[in-house]
């Protein structure tokens, strides 16, 4: 049997701004990524910048400048599909 190994700094921001965009359809940003889930701003911003990368997240820039990600449009949520906690 093979179990699951301890989850990683990059695992919990991988969770959290799913979770956050995907199911609570909730624009977040790399400080607040960084602040919930106790990783540097650099691990949150490096993290978030591979999730988009990906696509799992779309990268937005506020005319101040200021970054926020939130969940594209054609990804759709449904809570019957998804496996795992909040």
């Amino acid at each position: 049997m093979r179990t699951m190994g301890k989850r990683t700094k990059r695992d919990r921001v991988w969770q959290y701004a799913l979770t956050s965009t995907l199911r609570k359809d909730k624009r977040i940003t790399p400080d607040e990524v960084a602040d919930i889930t106790g990783v540097s701003d650099r691990v949150a911003r490096q993290t978030l910048v591979n999730i988009a990368d990906g696509g799992w997240l779309n990268r937005e820039t506020r005319s101040d400048g200021s970054v926020y990600y939130e969940q594209p449009y054609w990804l759709e949520f449904h809570a019957d599909n998804y496996p795992g906690d909040v």
